[in-house]
């Protein structure tokens, strides 16, 4: 379940950081 967990903490952090990071 720790993949799953780990996908979740990505898509928050992705959430979190601005457009201009990518």
């Amino acid at each position: 379940m720790k993949a799953t967990s780990t996908a979740v903490t990505a898509a928050a952090i992705s959430a979190q950081t601005p457009r201009t990071w990518k």
